[in-house]
């Protein structure tokens, strides 16, 4: 288990928590957190966002595959506990696409806003273009913590709310991924800015940030970005198992180039299709020293077309 990340990521902080709650010893390899990511994207096909998971010659991106993917192989203990477990993992996706959409989104324009002169300039660039926006100046950036903190603080209340049953998790007593997804928040908050303080009123929230940051980061050590590709080159993609009833809507043939690029956003991966189902999109990313690499990423959430790549 490779996780290419970096140390402020929330989403990250999110698959590191997830490893060691699965109890999984795992190597870190450090990207940068913005601009040029050479090996990381010579590993990926171009896609920028962080973490992937690798395994070998397959790579693993966003953490709505990654939880799946540790799941399937290390079923216990479960991230979904409870007595129907398709309820249960209901309850946590909306959950998380509130945490991760509309929560994290404007507390990290908070945040960085609010330390805005101690990031660089390239970093705040980088993120702007990311999101499909112009080049920022610095005091539009700083503006957008007074933007964002109303939207940012009536939401961390809601926390509050989801724990008011007694119970020492969100949804029971027993951790699920939907606490991983929602620490994230105050997680990122405390990390950049040293503080909890604006949760000073809600002691079921600090409670449960306690509980959940126990579960600590497992067995971790870190290797190179060089000898993770190496790994990556020694190593064949596992055998995929194809649905030959599936219709792909996008009425793209396997085997095409094609690009796929999360919703909102611009970071995509360029390569052959390999694969498609409900769940999952796989493309083929071959280069002369790194040989095939399986690039997966989560139907949801991510856009498929045919692309040409000869300047991609």
């Amino acid at each position: 288990m490779i996780l290419h990340n970096y140390e402020f990521s929330n989403y990250s902080e999110k698959v590191r928590l997830l490893l060691s709650y699965k109890d999984v010893s795992w190597k870190s390899v450090n990207i940068p957190s913005y601009g040029v990511k050479p090996d990381y994207t010579r590993l990926t096909g171009g896609y920028r966002r962080a973490p992937a998971l690798q395994i070998g010659a397959d790579v693993y991106c966003d953490t709505r595959l990654i939880a799946a993917v540790l799941e399937d192989l290390f079923p216990s203990p479960t991230i979904y506990p409870g007595e129907s477990m398709e309820q249960v993992k209901a309850q946590c996706e909306a959950i998380i696409y509130w945490a991760e959409n509309s929560l994290m989104r404007p507390l990290a324009l908070y945040v960085t806003g609010l330390h805005a002169d101690e990031f660089p300039m390239a970093f705040h660039i980088d993120r702007a273009k990311l999101h499909g926006k112009p080049p920022p100046s610095l005091n539009k950036v700083r503006e957008s913590a007074r933007t964002y903190f109303p939207q940012m603080k009536a939401q961390l209340q809601w926390i509050e709310g989801l724990l008011s049953g007694g119970q020492k998790f969100i949804l029971s007593d027993a951790l699920s991924l939907a606490d991983l997804a929602v620490y994230q928040c105050p997680w990122f908050l405390e990390k950049i800015t040293g503080s909890l303080s604006l949760l000073d009123g809600f002691p079921k929230v600090l409670q449960w940030i306690d509980r959940v940051r126990a579960v600590g980061q497992g067995e971790r050590s870190s290797i190179s970005a060089k000898v993770a590709l190496g790994l990556a080159s020694d190593s064949f993609p596992k055998d995929l198992i194809h649905d030959t009833t599936y219709q792909i809507s996008e009425k793209i043939e396997l085997g095409s180039m094609v690009e796929v690029c999360p919703f909102n956003e611009y970071s995509s991966s360029y390569g052959k299709l390999v694969h498609v189902d409900e769940t999952r999109i796989v493309i083929c990313n071959t280069s002369v020293d790194l040989g095939d690499i399986f690039v997966h990423f989560p139907r949801l959430g991510y856009r498929l077309w045919e692309k040409c790549v000869e300047n991609a």
